[in-house]
């Protein structure tokens, strides 16, 4: 992702409030825990993460590197 894309996706101080206000609603709504192992706060880490990683590695600015193992010249791509 470019910077340009993430200064256009960015949310306001007010949005981002007003979303987490409505997940935090729902969690509640539906009885789910919002801290802890199985809460919103880790599930929804998880996949901020995990999107953040799918995007860097199919970036073409960005990509997966290719690496040298120390003393195997062996690359090791990731």
């Amino acid at each position: 992702m470019t910077q340009e894309s993430v200064s256009a996706v960015r949310l306001t101080e007010a949005q981002e409030d007003a979303l987490a206000r409505g997940l935090v609603a729902r969690a509640r709504s539906e009885g789910a825990e919002l801290v802890g192992p199985e809460g919103l706060l880790s599930g929804l880490t998880k996949r901020v993460l995990q999107a953040a990683m799918e995007e860097e590695l199919t970036d073409p600015e960005v990509g997966p590197v290719s690496v040298e193992v120390p003393g195997s010249g062996r690359h090791v791509r990731g």
